[in-house]
């Protein structure tokens, strides 16, 4: 059986269509005229009234209890008033409530459909300053998979524009964090065909993660850096790995991608690194020399 919280109530009275006759409704509003802290009979008129009524209980939610569970009932109506007063309040309350990801939760959340890159900026930013709390990277990805379906129906900007949005931020913040559930979200978000190559690295970023290889999460992370275009940090978390790695063969679905976009001089690079951590490995200078010449080494063809 669920907690008896205000929250829970709320839905319960959701559920059941929250139908109530003008004498209910007159007495919601002398219980809050006596006492302004009664939630059970503010949420109802919170979620059945509109205009300035409306925007009276929601901003008492926002000062006295700005951690609720509201979900979508906290959302701004698309008046500049309204949005002025209420962005006001929230920048309050989470000022009041540094850090609390319920509170940032909820102030992205009400904003999601009149300013959605202050919900995007309010929790990636959370995300990066607490690496360590899960709560901060299920809040960001929920809220993306929110404003996609938004997207996706034409009420808000084109999804493909958003969906960008949304793995170059999961993108900084897995490069930042190395988080293996990040690149699960990415892989999710890049499900359309328009973003096959970068889906590709993604899954062969998680499959080097999965190898265990103590220098996998570089590998990965060079991965990624392909993915956002950045090949200079591609190199330089290859070669960083090449001191940690165990098992070469963890970095040859790497190679073989730069390779593929003319980084001979860096695979070339990194095998005589590895050569000279295993002498009893000829196959890599061998492969070095070869990739000199202008060809593609058969990677498959030899163990690690």
């Amino acid at each position: 059986m669920s907690p008896l919280t205000p929250s829970n109530i709320w839905r319960d009275r959701c559920t059941a269509g929250l139908q109530f006759s003008r004498a209910e409704a007159e007495e919601l509003v002398d219980r809050v005229a006596r006492e302004p802290t009664d939630v059970i009979a503010r949420l109802p008129l919170l979620v059945c009234c509109g205009g300035q009524f409306r925007l009276t209980h929601l901003a008492w939610f926002i000062e006295h209890m700005p951690h609720l569970d509201l979900g979508l009932f906290w959302t701004v109506a698309r008046d500049r008033a309204q949005i002025e007063r209420l962005r006001e309040l929230w920048e309050r309350a989470l000022e009041l409530n540094s850090g609390s990801v319920a509170v940032a939760t909820n102030a992205a959340w009400a904003f999601v459909e009149t300013d959605v890159t202050f919900g995007e900026v309010l929790l990636s930013s959370g995300a990066r300053t607490h690496p360590g709390d899960l709560q901060w990277r299920f809040a960001l990805r929920d809220y993306y998979n929110f404003v996609l379906t938004l997207a996706a129906a034409g009420l808000a900007e084109s999804a493909i524009e958003r969906t960008m949005r949304a793995i170059s931020n999961l993108e900084e913040l897995f490069l930042l964090q190395g988080d293996p559930g990040i690149l699960r979200d990415l892989r999710h978000l890049a499900a359309s065909p328009a973003l096959s190559s970068r889906l590709r690295l993604y899954r062969t970023a998680m499959a080097c993660i999965e190898h265990g290889d103590p220098g996998a999460p570089m590998i990965a992370a060079a991965l990624v850096g392909m993915a956002t275009g950045d090949l200079s940090l591609a190199r330089e978390r290859l070669l960083e790995g090449s001191e940690l790695l165990q098992e070469i063969s963890t970095a040859y679905p790497l190679l073989r991608e730069l390779l593929l976009v003319g980084e001979r001089g860096t695979v070339g690079d990194f095998l005589r690194r590895c050569a000279n951590r295993w002498a009893d490995r000829p196959t890599l200078e061998t492969w070095a020399e070869a990739i000199d010449r202008g060809e593609l080494p058969d990677f498959d063809g030899v163990g690690s």
